[in-house]
């Protein structure tokens, strides 16, 4: 079992892994602006943690949403994820991520 990582210089790429791999998205998320990172989770991968690391110790700073997948099952999976705010989902998200993970 391999892992991988996936972060926004990833955007619109592809990456390939094994059945049984990790993939870790990371995203930079400041929670105090109210938004966070959503993610369509797709059938063939699992979450298996999400949570957000700040950056430092300083209140109000910024850090990094990281969320843990499994790859379950081969394909062509697309990972989606949008920042939003959870009292307006139906905004256009300020940010958004996308890959293809590539699974054997």
């Amino acid at each position: 079992m391999a892992e991988h990582l996936l972060t926004q210089a990833q955007h619109g790429g592809a990456l390939r892994a094994t059945v049984g791999d990790d993939v870790l998205l990371r995203l930079p998320e400041n929670p105090t602006t109210g938004y966070r990172w959503e993610l369509a989770v797709p059938p063939g991968l699992s979450l298996l943690a999400d949570e957000q690391v700040p950056a430092g110790s300083a209140p109000g700073g910024g850090g990094e949403r990281v969320l843990r997948l499994r790859a379950i099952a081969p394909g062509c999976h697309a990972v989606n994820a949008a920042l939003r705010r959870a009292w307006a989902p139906d905004d256009t998200p300020p940010s958004s991520f996308s890959a293809t993970l590539e699974v054997t």
